[in-house]
């Protein structure tokens, strides 16, 4: 007994306690995410002059004796040790929260998080650091240069050295762009020669046929007027008041965000701003330029963000930037409206905006269309109804809904499969049997084979049947490179091939970007579509689809997945510049490759920023069956269509929940029937055996009312009669931009 004490006695001595502190963790930015602060970040993320700054901290496991400290310096300069106070334990781990007080505008601070337990075993995380900033603004105008295609107003800030220049130019008549660049070394772009200048010691007058901008030098502020040059459009807001053009800086060699203020009269309304769900006019809210996946209830979050806002008044404003923006309209006073814009924080930062004028509201959104890029058409085929639904994961599946349709005299022009693919290649139909390929390899149709009783037999004669039916056939895709936990060869050959190749999105520290935990396909890497032979590799994989299957598309789902300002891209910009972009650079790799095959082929896709209309079809994303959903859906779509976006769709009826309704499918029904685009998509309802498709005989099956069939009939051959003005107004969208 007395030995197996003393060895006991040996072992607690000699070797460490496992339970001490196996580590520490701060994350200064956590993901990056707008809306899901994490427990280990900095607060604020990016401190300005006169904020509490917090460093958030946990230790883990959960053992008492543990603590927590900051040490750091200002300047260089050491600084006294910061305690962090205990906060709260969840799961293992233990939560802390160090209070550095707040700071000054050019204040450099460094720090090192450390963690003990009993004084011993320190952990340490670090060291991290941030610059405090400060805003500045245009105080006044000194000098004016006139270079006959641009004006450029040479200006004095309200405090500090900077030399800022602002840039106005003409893009048409009606239409200017102003360029504000802090240190005056900003890319200024030049325009139109179609304008005059007047110049006085107080004011600067640049007219053209259709507006007049006068400069109030001093203090400085921009009023846009109609060529009577009494009657104003619109004017910055008072600069003795609030500040108008601002940027945020630490004086020197940083500018993080750059802002204008403007004034705006009680009786004004704002539209646009991309597709937003819970209002329609948006004054009295802040908007958030920031593309991101919200599954059900996106009330003011949206997969489609864009920069780009209409007045009541008769004008628009677009800020050309892809950078994370907010519009303020009539939030910070009741009688301002202002936009601010991320920047990146390089010294040579502009802000980029245009002031959109025209005849209506109409004209400002083509006039913009002119600036972003005019939707591209669509085949008549694709305003026929769309079908689709999550339980449709087999072909015979497929066959059965063409012929519901045809039975029930349903007039479908396509059919969207996305439970198609094998779900770890997300180009190879599930079940197929076939020899791997080196990543570098793309397989051909007849490399497959199909065998009897698996879920796709023949695609090729899928493809065929639903041609056959006068229907078009899309394929379902996301932009990743799947992450699994089980080999899977074909897939991890891929991902070998993508890594070598320096194809996938980088990290910012010499490796590859994996979507965050937690987020959809976590782990996951993510293609760079900026790198053109990335780009072709990727849709190599793809060619079979069309060369061999004879696919007209592809849903285009997600794209919201870029997380964290550092990652990196083969265009050289980082991922704070690259979130909204991300989408547009990956569909339209989809869309222009499709057509490149197919002359009518489309794709179908749910998020964006602007320019996005060059992509042709959004839909609304993952909605819910109430009658709140559709009222959103209908939100959603008005807004796309006043942001230059004019083809747009929902899931008619809700994407998933309660099965809908009667009233609510048949007032949905009688709604897409005059859509830009109809159609009826649903998620499925795992392995309960519950049919949840939205099609019209399970809808009539689901909820007993035998008229829905007839109902929905009777407004899909409505809109079919109806065709040939929807393509026609279609055309009008597409050469003008007005929807």
């Amino acid at each position: 007994m007395k030995f197996i004490l003393s060895l006991l006695l040996c072992f607690f001595l000699l070797v460490p306690q496992i339970y001490a502190i196996d580590g520490v963790y701060h994350a200064p930015y956590g993901i990056d995410d707008l809306y899901d602060i994490q427990a280990t970040e900095r607060s604020p993320r990016d401190p300005v002059a006169g904020d509490t700054v917090l460093i958030k901290i946990t230790t883990w496991p959960i053992e008492s004796g543990q603590t927590a400290w900051v040490t750091w310096t200002k300047n260089g300069v050491s600084q006294t040790a910061v305690g962090a106070a205990f906060k709260y334990n969840s799961g293992n781990n233990t939560y802390w929260e160090a209070n550095l007080g707040s700071f000054a505008k050019g204040d450099v601070i460094t720090y090192t998080v450390r963690g003990n337990k009993d004084g011993a075993n320190e952990k340490t995380a670090g060291p991290f650091s941030f610059t405090v900033t400060g805003w500045e603004s245009v105080s006044s105008i000194s000098s004016i240069t006139n270079n006959t295609n641009r004006v450029v107003l040479n200006a004095l800030p309200n405090t500090g050295t900077l030399t800022p220049k602002i840039n106005i130019s003409f893009t048409a008549d009606d239409v200017f762009r102003v360029q504000a660049s802090p240190t005056g070394t900003g890319t200024l772009s030049s325009g139109l020669s179609n304008y005059t200048v007047t110049d006085t010691a107080s004011t600067t007058w640049i007219s053209t046929s259709k507006i007049k901008v006068k400069v109030d030098k001093n203090p400085f502020r921009l009023n846009v007027y109609k060529p009577d040059g009494t009657t104003l459009i619109a004017r910055q807001y008072d600069s003795t008041t609030n500040r108008n053009l601002a940027w945020l800086t630490n004086g020197s060699t940083i500018i993080n965000k750059m802002e204008d203020h403007f004034y705006t009269p009680a009786t004004e309304e704002f539209f646009g701003f991309g597709e937003h769900y819970n209002n329609f006019r948006k004054r009295g809210n802040d908007v958030d330029t920031y593309v991101y996946n919200q599954y059900k209830n996106q009330n003011d979050r949206t997969y489609m963000a864009i920069p780009f806002m209409l007045n009541s008044s008769g004008y628009g404003i677009f800020v050309n930037s892809t950078y994370y923006s907010k519009f303020r309209l009539a939030t910070e006073r009741t009688d301002m409206f202002s936009f601010t814009a991320d920047t990146g924080g390089s010294a040579s930062s502009t802000l980029d905006y245009y002031f959109i004028y025209g005849n209506d509201l109409k004209g400002v959104v083509s006039n913009y269309a002119t600036i972003t890029g005019k939707p591209t058409a669509l085949p008549k085929w694709a305003f026929g109804l769309w079908m689709s639904a999550n339980e449709w994961d087999r072909q015979t599946k497929v066959s059965t809904a063409i012929s519901n349709a045809n039975a029930n005299n349903i007039p479908a022009t396509a059919v969207v499969l996305e439970q198609w693919s094998d779900e770890n290649t997300f180009y190879i139909f599930n079940d197929a049997t076939y020899t791997p390929k080196t990543g570098s390899a793309a397989l051909s149709y007849t490399d497959f084979t199909f065998p009897a009783g698996s879920r796709w037999t023949n695609p090729k004669a899928m493809a065929d049947n639903v041609h056959s039916n006068g229907m078009k056939l899309v394929l379902w895709q996301v932009p990743i490179q799947k992450w699994t936990s089980t080999p899977y060869t074909q897939k991890d050959n891929d991902e070998a091939y993508m890594i070598a190749q320096n194809y996938a999105v980088g990290n910012g520290s010499g490796g590859q970007y994996r979507i965050p935990d937690g987020q959809w396909f976590g782990n996951s890497l993510l293609l760079d579509f900026t790198n053109t032979s990335a780009k072709n590799w990727w849709m190599s994989k793809r060619a079979y689809l069309f060369d061999g299957v004879g696919i007209d598309g592809f849903k285009t789902d997600g794209g919201e997945m870029v997380w964290g300002r550092s990652n990196t891209f083969s265009n050289g910009k980082k991922g704070d510049e690259m979130r909204n972009q991300y989408p547009n650079d990956y569909v339209k790799a989809y869309n222009e490759y499709a057509r490149s095959k197919k002359s009518d082929a489309v794709s179908f896709s749910r998020s964006g920023t602007q320019g996005a209309q060059a992509n042709q079809i959004f839909w609304s994303g993952d909605q819910e069956s109430t009658f709140g959903a559709f009222q959103q859906a209908v939100s959603a779509g008005l807004t796309a269509g006043m942001s230059g976006v004019p083809y747009w769709s929902w899931d008619m009826a809700g994407f998933t929940g309660a099965y809908p309704s009667a009233e609510l499918y048949k007032r949905a029904t009688e709604m897409a029937a005059f859509a830009p685009v109809m159609q009826f998509h649903s998620e499925a309802n795992g392995s309960s055996g519950t049919n949840e498709e939205r099609s019209p005989w399970n809808a009539q099956a689901r909820t007993g009312d035998s008229s829905i069939i007839s109902h929905f009939a009777k407004y899909t051959n409505t809109r079919m009669n109806l065709l040939p003005y929807i393509y026609s107004e279609a055309k009008k969208a597409s050469d003008t931009g007005i929807p």
